[in-house]
């Protein structure tokens, strides 16, 4: 079976290619993706060849990227039970032959194993939904340090996953502050949908301007960019017996000295996974609309003009961005 994907080929290279699905097992099913959704920070890695988690083999090029995305079942294995042609779904990866991939998400079909999808409510746009799996990141960190109501949390990056742990946050109870530098269309979305105050750190001393709110300092600070240097500044900002939450995917070895983290006896959380828990935890607070996913979605991409998007909006950055989806509809 052929279907359209984008397809990294090489360093800084990105196309669209027909690709031929393989054959699907008793327990799978067969997927029309709607829409997938670009995870920017980490494609950007790896169009740029700095990812490098797992074997050589998981970025080595050609490879189509993407873990998320929505659609409608057409197709299903003798032993498929809960779900059946016609319902909609979201899944996360992919089989295609002659082709080294690991992920597979970007494609206008997919064909995966009956236990990876979730099936979607109905009050929520296949659009929205389809950004589940980042979603599910900010929800994760966002739930790791304990929250009273009215505590301080800084959350250190403007970007889609710092707004949905400050989005989080605030729905736990917690005064959000969202940190950024020199993006202020990031930080006016940041103030209109995610946080308290956002602050951009190239025009005001975040330090100074947090001890007027803390002078004994936070009791959170979330970093959500991967900048190993910031956990310094988090350091500084910190409350004693606070709370550290790593939040980043690092390109980078990212050592941390604990030695001064147990001066102020400060908690250091590291949640990276994906769990199918949190991910229907994630699924339900959208249904309900407590998490401000589609304002945050600024590009929506036919899947015919993905290359010079990822040039633009993801490798080179030359437009504001936050959420971007690709529309497979037509494909």
């Amino acid at each position: 079976m052929k279907a359209k994907a984008v397809v990294f080929t090489e360093k800084s290279k990105v196309s669209i290619q027909e690709v031929t699905l393989s054959e699907m097992a008793d327990n799978e099913v067969l997927v029309d993706v709607e829409y997938s959704f670009v995870s920017s920070g980490t494609e950007r890695w790896v169009l740029n060849g700095k990812f490098h988690y797992g074997s050589e083999q998981d970025y080595a090029f050609p490879l189509i990227p993407g873990y998320q995305h929505t659609g409608q079942v057409v197709a299903t294995g003798k032993d498929v039970k809960s779900v059946k042609p016609g319902d909609r779904v979201f899944g996360s990866f992919n089989k295609i032959e002659n082709i080294l991939l690991k992920w597979g998400g970007h494609c206008s079909k997919s064909i995966e194993a009956e236990s990876n999808l979730i099936c979607l409510p109905e009050n929520v746009s296949n659009l929205t939904r389809s950004s589940l799996v980042i979603a599910q990141v900010g929800y994760n960190g966002g739930s790791r340090p304990p929250v009273e109501p009215g505590d301080i949390a800084v959350v250190l990056g403007d970007g889609l996953i710092g707004q949905f742990i400050a989005q989080n946050l605030r729905l736990r109870g917690a005064y959000v502050i969202i940190a950024g530098k020199s993006n202020a269309k990031r930080l006016e979305y940041a103030r209109k949908y995610s946080c308290d105050m956002a602050i951009d750190t190239a025009q005001v001393d975040i330090k100074a301007q947090v001890a007027k709110l803390a002078p004994e300092g936070v009791k959170i600070v979330i970093e959500a960019i991967g900048i190993p240097e910031n956990t310094s500044l988090a350091y500084d900002l910190l409350a004693y017996n606070g709370h550290y939450v790593l939040n980043g995917f690092y390109p980078v070895e990212h050592r941390v000295d604990l030695n001064p983290l147990s001066w102020k006896e400060i908690t250091v959380y590291n949640p990276a996974s994906i769990q199918r828990p949190r991910m229907i935890k994630t699924l339900n607070l959208m249904a309900k609309k407590k998490l401000n996913v589609l304002p945050l979605i600024t590009h929506v991409i036919k899947f015919s003009d993905a290359s010079a998007a990822y040039e633009s909006l993801v490798l080179n950055e030359k437009e504001f961005s936050l959420g971007i989806a690709i529309d497979w509809r037509d494909a």
